[in-house]
């Protein structure tokens, strides 16, 4: 842990107190921790959250969008690092699904349940997955217009239910990993059925 004197950016000290929070939303209890723990673990004063966030709502709404961020984030390197066919592309976002099922809690997972234990910042963190989903449809329907599916509409509302399908619920350890496993032969299936 860092010395709480430790200087810091206030640019610097705000990412590790979201990468600290989202770490520790991530131990599947899906409360955002106390401010003192969060302060502790992040080796910052609690005085230093309330300047870069406002409050405990506010630090809840960055949460949010910080993980929606990195989340788009990984979808676009996917997409750039899978030079083939669009079918691959698509196969290789639901790989990395089913390979963080197996990791960690999927990003879905944490905001759906982080967004009932902050009030007002409830609206934000759910305004805020609302407009991920909607960026995770376009990314599927432009990879499935691109491919030339038949009916690429159809298939994108396909793989788009897949994929709520895979990160929203909440599982048991065993249903995790069996559904983790599956997910890349279902969305193959999916992908064949429609020509791709």
């Amino acid at each position: 842990m860092t010395s709480r004197s430790t200087r810091r950016t206030t640019e610097e000290a705000r990412r590790i107190i979201l990468e600290v929070a989202t770490a520790l939303l991530a131990n599947k209890s899906y409360e955002l921790p106390g401010l003192e723990r969060l302060a502790e673990q992040a080796g910052v004063h609690k005085m230093t959250i309330y300047r870069a966030f406002g409050s405990r709502e506010g630090l809840a709404r960055a949460c949010a969008e910080w993980l929606c961020k990195q989340e788009a984030a990984l979808w676009t390197q996917t997409v750039k690092n899978c030079l083939d066919a669009t079918g691959c592309r698509i196969r290789v976002l639901f790989t990395i699904v089913a390979d963080r099922l197996l990791r960690e809690t999927p990003t879905e997972c944490r905001l759906h349940m982080l967004a009932p234990h902050f009030g007002d910042a409830s609206d934000d963190v759910c305004s805020t997955l609302e407009e991920r989903r909607r960026n995770l449809y376009d990314l599927l329907l432009e990879l499935t217009k691109i491919s030339a599916a038949k009916e690429s509409t159809a298939l994108a509302d396909a793989l788009y239910l897949v994929w709520e399908g895979a990160v929203v619920p909440i599982r048991s350890e065993a249903e995790r990993v069996r559904l983790a496993r599956n997910l890349p032969v279902v969305v193959d299936r999916l992908l064949k059925a429609y020509s791709i």
